[in-house]
């Protein structure tokens, strides 16, 4: 395990990403690339995709690294190479998953963005700004910016971006199911009021709550459905962390439900109650 926290989460976000991808990407019948740059993650990568040495066989699976080359397992279809000099040449084609730290060349963000089956996962300093538009920008559908933040108060940003929903999904869930490292605690970089949240199955709903009001009052009343999807795809949460967040909200009369009564599910209309005080911030994309 490695004794920085911040590693030892961004390690182990990484490897339970890739239970997911690898198998994902081997069993589609094309052609799978993982791109590694950074110093912890391609040798961790390479104990996952041994995990699958039946799925990599007759298809096969490129690990380009940039930096020292992780040991050659010699299973068959795994096959491992140094970077080429323009690793924009990796995402023509198939599945492909960028880990990178540092500022990441344009032309590479911009080719994952435009493949269908492109995933980034970037970690840098944090930035000013919403970190998630120049992953938009780029062509990718969804991106997810949170930052770690040590007990120190320093903080990495960790960005992943894609344009499945099905991956998204999947990161989101793993992203809140690492383990408790203590010492780091998550934040949200476009939340206004920087709440620090720890790395919990159920974490604290405040942001979320704020974040719903806020959409709420730009969008007007939305079902529930709506709600989640906007919690998956515009914040740090899941789309099952909305019920706990509407609660207290509906319970207070913040909120108002239509119908008044029953179960809470996805065709139920909730709003704005008529006095309700509107949040301040921005309403999101």
């Amino acid at each position: 395990m490695p004794a920085d926290p911040h590693t030892a989460v961004k390690q182990e976000l990484l490897v339970r990403y890739l239970d997911y991808w690898a198998p994902t990407a081997l069993g589609s019948g094309r052609a799978a690339t993982y791109l590694d740059r950074s110093t912890y993650g391609a040798a961790a990568a390479v104990r996952v995709f041994t995990e699958f040495s039946d799925l990599l066989t007759g298809r096969g699976l490129d690990v380009l690294v940039d930096g020292p080359l992780p040991t050659d397992p010699g299973i068959t279809g795994l096959r491992i190479s140094a970077a080429p000099a323009d690793p924009a040449v990796a995402a023509g084609r198939g599945y492909v998953l960028a880990h990178l730290t540092g500022p990441v060349d344009e032309g590479l963000r911009r080719a994952l963005g435009n493949l269908p089956t492109g995933e980034l996962l970037l970690v840098t300093d944090p930035e000013d700004g919403d970190p998630r538009e120049p992953l938009y920008a780029a062509g990718f559908a969804y991106a997810v910016a949170v930052e770690l933040v040590d007990t120190g108060g320093t903080a990495q940003l960790l960005r992943f971006a894609t344009s499945r929903t099905r991956s998204l999904e999947r990161f989101k869930d793993e992203l809140w199911a690492v383990d408790e490292f203590a010492g780091v605690r998550y934040r949200d970089p476009t939340d206004p009021d920087g709440v620090l949240l720890d790395i919990s199955a159920e974490p604290h709903p405040g942001p979320l709550r704020h974040a719903l009001l806020v959409h709420l009052a730009a969008a007007g009343p939305c079902r529930v459905v709506d709600l989640r999807t906007h919690a998956l795809t515009r914040t740090l949460y899941r789309p099952g962390d909305v019920a706990r967040a509407l609660a207290p909200l509906l319970t207070r009369g913040a909120l108002v439900r239509e119908p008044p009564h029953g179960r809470l599910t996805g065709a139920t209309l909730v709003r704005l109650a008529g006095g309700a005080r509107r949040p301040r911030g921005p309403a999101g994309r």
